[in-house]
């Protein structure tokens, strides 16, 4: 599944490289591409992977029935809202970043359920679903940003790691040019992990937070309200 969200990025950075072993300076052509490369995973492959696996992952957890094509045509349906409930974080952690460092990271773990809350929860509204993020995350930034850490380094010992084997049998002037496919083949594997993680976290605050477990479990035996027995 991921590896077919990225095949637009790769072939962009595949004809980058090209151009940039065959170019003696940087070029407008090169810069373009290079912008291109990163829209596309900002605007498209990062909402659809994230959503493809938090639907995906909400059906095991559930018990529905799993297919890739469902969860697909399920995050499609809904691409247009985790589009635009997620350009409004994503400008304030970049900014946070930009600006300071700690802000950037306190708005990440703010907006970080923002993708599973489109996908499960039905909400629409982009200021609902940042509040919704907001009050379930509250109490457990330490839990979340810890994980955050650990897929980072997981990623980065990945990078090093292919780029290593790469050096070996390829040579360190050539790895130097395909680095952005290296990063974009790691990527292939870390950034379902990363929603996968996510998701998972998702259902812990809300059993942790809103009793979820024990709704299900009413709703399976027909006993009403969970929070009324």
């Amino acid at each position: 599944m991921s590896a077919i969200f990225h095949l637009p990025s790769i072939a962009i950075e595949i004809v980058r490289v090209a151009r940039y072993v065959t170019a003696t300076r940087v070029t407008l052509q090169g810069a373009m591409l290079e912008l291109l490369a990163i829209l596309i995973t900002l605007f498209v492959i990062t909402p659809l992977t994230g959503g493809t696996t938090a639907q995906t992952v909400s059906d095991i957890y559930l018990g529905n029935t799993v297919t890739l094509g469902a969860a697909l045509r399920t995050a499609w349906s809904r691409y247009g809202t985790l589009l635009k409930s997620n350009f409004i974080p994503m400008i304030a952690v970049i900014a946070g970043f930009v600006m300071l460092v700690v802000p950037g990271i306190v708005w990440l773990l703010s907006y970080l359920f923002i993708t599973q809350i489109v996908m499960n929860e039905g909400m629409s509204r982009s200021r609902s679903i940042r509040v919704r993020s907001k009050d379930l995350v509250r109490g457990y930034r330490g839990k979340a940003f810890v994980i955050i850490v650990v897929i980072l380094l997981i990623e980065l010992l990945a990078r090093a790691g292919i780029r290593s084997m790469a050096r070996f049998f390829i040579g360190a002037a050539a790895v130097s040019g395909m680095a952005p496919i290296l990063n974009e083949s790691v990527a292939i594997i870390v950034a379902p992990m990363s929603a996968l993680s996510m998701t998972l976290l998702y259902y812990d605050l809300r059993i942790r937070k809103e009793g979820f477990d024990l709704e299900m479990l009413t709703r399976a035996v027909g006993m009403g309200n969970p929070h009324e027995v």
